[in-house]
């Protein structure tokens, strides 16, 4: 299922400094590879999506990336959180799990008092 623009415009820095998170540190094929299996194919973005998102999170000072040489001569741009970075997650995640408790009160089958 594809999701609207204006519902991941907010779950995709989360997901993606979350994966991050747990990651440890990643380049991005890695990123999205991860991201993609963690979530059965749900969250499934595009470069287009995911690069624009991570350069506005470093320019945020969340997320910090160095480039690295691999032994076959390419090299790889790998990313990390920060410590602003992971206290930024700490509240974050507070607020998706209270939101996402919230929305769950009104998806299909709940029922109003």
């Amino acid at each position: 299922m594809k999701f609207s623009r204006e519902i991941m415009k907010g779950a995709t820095p989360f997901v993606i400094l979350q994966s991050l998170h747990q990651l440890k540190e990643a380049y991005g094929y890695q990123l999205m590879k991860s991201i993609r299996e963690h979530s059965d194919g749900i969250f499934d973005f595009p470069d287009s999506t995911l690069y624009p998102i991570l350069y506005r999170l470093e320019a945020k000072g969340l997320v910090e990336s160095e480039v690295k040489e691999m032994p076959n001569k390419k090299s790889r741009r790998y990313y990390w959180l920060t410590e602003k970075g992971l206290d930024y997650l700490g509240v974050q995640g507070k607020e998706m799990e209270h939101y996402v408790k919230g929305l769950q009160r009104f998806l299909p089958g709940e029922t109003f008092a």
